[in-house]
């Protein structure tokens, strides 16, 4: 079941936790019409029940999360 969804701060992939199912479905977001196309490979196993997701902007070796 769909739980979460997070979009990386560049607007290119979408994720979605899939709480009972173990795993996280990672789709391409089209620029021009904000269409989802799935990413190959995904839906990606994760630990038991992942409920949230974050993304952050990786900066010299460093996690710089959006402004809020």
């Amino acid at each position: 079941m769909p739980f979460a969804i997070a979009i990386d701060p560049t607007g290119t992939f979408a994720y979605v936790t899939n709480e009972y199912a173990n795993n996280v479905s990672t789709y391409n977001v089209n620029p021009t019409s904000g269409a989802l196309t799935q990413v190959q490979g995904s839906p990606f196993a994760t630990g038991e029940n992942p409920w949230a997701i974050a993304t952050c902007k990786v900066v010299k070796n460093a996690c710089v999360p959006p402004p809020l």
